[in-house]
């Protein structure tokens, strides 16, 4: 169904409370973030996790969830939906609190909480002399991976995106930072530094998952999803290796970090069917990731088409 457009005064009126909106953001964040800093990283995870679900269950996107996850699970019951929901929720907390203490995932603390499953695979993308992209989605907390490869001497670079409020952004690329070495902003110019990165042997962190507008179309949880195919053509054009990644939450802030085999693939010289055959393998490895643990994916937006 297609959203009634706004009446001139209301789209006025969110125009003129924008900025003022945006300054309430921005605190909001730096306030939470700075207060979950105070505290142990798994006790500000559990209390953030229990005020998000808290509050988190009766907005909007909660019900967005609810389809979703029926729509890609029919035969899930209301208590079953509602399991995944609240992981939803105690994810995006525990996430907060993650970022507001970047210290307890680095050095001998990282070394306790995240475990690793494919070593090699990160080892070899790590040594053998080539430009690489690891990709992964929004489930469990991704940035256990960054915090994992900066320790163990692989300097990636993630593909970042702008927050709409330029206050809630500034604090985040502040966290972002304490996360990874470096960032390159999506956009025009971040298309340009990604192909200076990748052409002087650099390493690229991106998540694939993002809702868009545009793109292409490929399957995703059985449903057709419009599809970023950048990671596609960036593979093909500089004939690197992509390894596909996720840190799987095990309890509390403990990750057990997965990195896979790269992705085979075999170019047939069509551009177009190359990318779409490419992505349709990018889609695959998050499918499996969602399916084998529901509770730690972001299902607050419309993902899909229909």
């Amino acid at each position: 169904m297609a959203r009634k457009p706004k009446s001139p005064l209301a789209h006025f009126l969110s125009q003129a409370f924008k900025p003022i909106r945006q300054r309430i953001e921005g605190f909001a964040t730096w306030s939470f973030c700075g207060l979950c800093g105070l505290f142990p990283v798994d006790k500000a995870g559990s209390a953030a996790a229990w005020f998000f679900y808290g509050l988190g269950r009766y907005v909007k996107a909660s019900q967005t969830a609810r389809r979703n996850i029926k729509k890609v699970y029919p035969h899930f019951n209301d208590a079953e939906i509602e399991a995944i929901v609240k992981g939803v929720w105690d994810n995006a907390g525990r996430l907060i609190a993650e970022y507001s203490n970047p210290q307890d995932f680095r050095g001998a603390e990282g070394d306790k909480r995240i475990e690793v499953v494919g070593l090699e695979n990160f080892l070899q993308m790590r040594d053998d002399g080539k430009p690489g992209i690891i990709f992964t989605g929004h489930i469990g907390n991704w940035q256990a991976i960054t915090h994992f490869a900066t320790d163990h001497g692989l300097e990636l670079t993630q593909l970042y995106r702008t927050a709409n409020s330029p206050w809630t952004d500034r604090e985040m690329l502040k966290r972002q930072l304490q996360c990874v070495p470096k960032v390159i902003r999506k956009g025009r110019n971040g298309s340009r530094e990604i192909m200076k990165l990748l052409s002087q042997g650099g390493h690229l962190f991106i998540l694939v998952d993002q809702k868009l507008n545009e793109g292409i179309e490929v399957p995703f949880l059985g449903r057709p999803a419009m599809t970023a195919p950048a990671i596609a053509r960036m593979a093909i054009r500089y004939n690197c290796p992509v390894v596909p990644a996720w840190a799987e939450r095990i309890h509390d802030s403990y990750f057990r970090v997965h990195f896979e085999k790269p992705i085979e693939f075999t170019p047939i010289g069509d551009i177009n069917q190359d990318t779409y055959d490419f992505m349709v393998k990018v889609n695959q490895c998050l499918d499996r990731w969602v399916n084998q643990r529901p509770d730690l994916w972001f299902w607050l937006h419309n993902r899909w088409i229909d």
